[in-house]
């Protein structure tokens, strides 16, 4: 028989569904609720629980394994009330626990992110069998393997999945539970010196935007030669994106390489290099990281290969990545892989996307339909192609088009701003860079594309007030004082 092991808390919103997923599999609910005030009680009750009571005292193992003791099942199966069990597992569970194989089976964790389209799919034994000396350990991120090996136990692979919705919740949320651990996870740290707890204090710390200190246990967690390579690869990931924000892409592209040395199928991974390598014109490497980001991703999709831990994306996002280094390294090749992934999704997008490639006309009448059905994740792309699209009246209609669909991407109204420059339309130019400057106004370059328009057009007295509200904002950057100071310069030569 299977217990179902689980420890809840206030899960009235999840609890049922749970329940609902594995009634066809677990002979037995063993439920240890650590101080409910909702209904999580009354549901786990209509599903004829055992439901034992156990205080909060701050470690998750102590809980787990409360109910470990209660069950009587020759197997466990231990979920959160946040977690299902997918319909297409019961037959393998069901395979597995009548089979000879005794021990335990690591099983996919897919958890759900609708907020940014990354899926991470961890692999962990959830499914062990039910042995007195088998025990969780670690207080917050708790593991059952190390007890399941040390007592002769073999670890095997399955293909059971477990839909994990815990971290589909706004951000606000994400930051409240990594509150909660954090503290926990120090205590853990000091007391063990551990590099799984210096890893899991790096993500927590950067879900808290906490970035300094992240990157401190983040290399902590390195220094650990053992440590396992899916886990190092993110660490380095981290500090090759955080070096990369700070501008130092000798030491970013120097991370990102080493993280591709640890593991060379995160799609993350890739991806991240992938950008690191365009920032640094190595445009072969970031078109083959991009290629090898999308088919490590299809691979993990498609079950061909596990990991510890991997972050899937959406293919779409893939490919947009995937289309926006092809157009940035004018990589034909990669252009076609990618625009053939993507083609049949939207036949009218994607024949756009064709034209602009090609510099083919289109139809007029197509635009705001075009516009209409252009998916965000897209636009980087398409704002490259229109860069380099020759034909400028349709240029200029795409653009406004797209301004008034995506009126918050300062990209799409600068390229409209300088297309209206280009063409002798100053006062358009000006409205536009004014809209922009209202929506990014500590950003001194927009400033600059004004007085450039109001000299072209003639405006004097607009250059007048734009100068002096530069000369406000930014007069005492020493970077920018000179540029100013030469524009006062200009502008007494061109009043005389």
């Amino acid at each position: 028989m299977l217990s179902l092991c689980m420890i809840v808390k206030n899960e009235e919103k999840y609890l049922a569904g749970c329940l609902d997923s594995v009634k066809d599999v677990a002979g037995e609910i063993v439920i240890v609720d650590t101080g409910s005030t909702d209904n999580t009680v009354s549901i786990a009750e209509k599903y004829n629980a055992n439901i034992y009571h156990f205080p909060w005292i701050g470690d998750f193992s102590a809980a787990r394994n409360i109910a470990l003791n209660k069950a009587s099942g020759d197997w466990i199966l231990y979920l959160d009330a946040d977690e299902r069990l997918s319909s297409e597992s019961t037959e393998e569970i069901k395979k597995i626990i009548s089979g000879d194989v005794r021990g335990a089976y690591r099983c996919r964790v897919i958890s759900v992110s609708d907020s940014d389209n990354h899926h991470s799919v961890m692999s962990y034994s959830r499914l062990f069998l039910n042995d007195v000396k088998v025990r969780f350990r670690g207080k917050v991120h708790e593991q059952i393997e190390d007890s399941v090996k040390e007592n002769g136990y073999p670890v095997l692979n399955s293909s059971v999945e477990i839909i994990h919705l815990g971290y589909n919740v706004s951000e606000n949320e994400l930051q409240t539970k990594a509150e909660r651990n954090l503290q926990i996870l120090l205590d853990e740290f000091n007391k063990t010196g551990s590099s799984y707890y210096a890893f899991q204090l790096g993500q927590t710390l950067g879900i808290l935007d906490r970035k300094q200190e992240a990157e401190y246990y983040f290399i902590e967690s390195l220094k650990d030669d053992s440590f396992a390579k899916e886990y190092r690869g993110i660490a380095l990931r981290y500090l090759a994106i955080n070096n990369a924000e700070r501008k130092d892409f000798t030491k970013s592209l120097e991370y990102i390489e080493k993280s591709i040395g640890e593991d060379d199928k995160q799609p993350l991974n890739l991806m991240a290099a992938a950008k690191i390598y365009l920032h640094l014109k190595m445009n072969d490497k970031a078109s083959d990281a991009a290629l090898k980001s999308y088919n490590a991703n299809k691979r993990f999709f498609d079950k061909e290969i596990n990991s510890a831990q991997n972050i899937m994306m959406d293919e779409q996002e893939l490919c947009a990545h995937g289309l926006e280094v092809a157009v940035k390294t004018l990589n034909k090749g990669l252009f076609e892989f990618f625009y053939s992934k993507v083609k049949n999704k939207n036949e009218l997008v994607w024949a756009v996307f064709s034209s602009l490639y090609n510099n083919d006309k289109i139809p007029v009448d197509k635009i705001n339909t075009f516009v209409q059905l252009l998916n965000v994740q897209f636009l980087p792309s398409l704002t490259i192609l229109l860069e380099n699209y020759i034909n400028d009246d349709i240029k200029e209609l795409l653009l406004n088009a797209l301004v008034n669909k995506f009126n918050s991407s300062t990209d799409v109204m600068m390229q409209l701003a300088r297309l209206y420059l280009k063409n002798g339309k100053y006062e358009n130019a000006e409205a536009e860079i004014e809209k922009i400057i209202e929506l990014a106004p500590g950003e001194p370059s927009y400033y600059f594309y004004l007085i450039s328009a109001c000299m072209q057009g003639s405006h004097f007295e607009k250059l007048k007030n734009t100068l002096k509200m530069l000369e406000t904002r930014f007069g005492s950057d020493t970077n920018i004082k000179p540029k100013i100071d030469l524009l006062n310069q200009k502008l007494i030569s061109y009043l005389n």
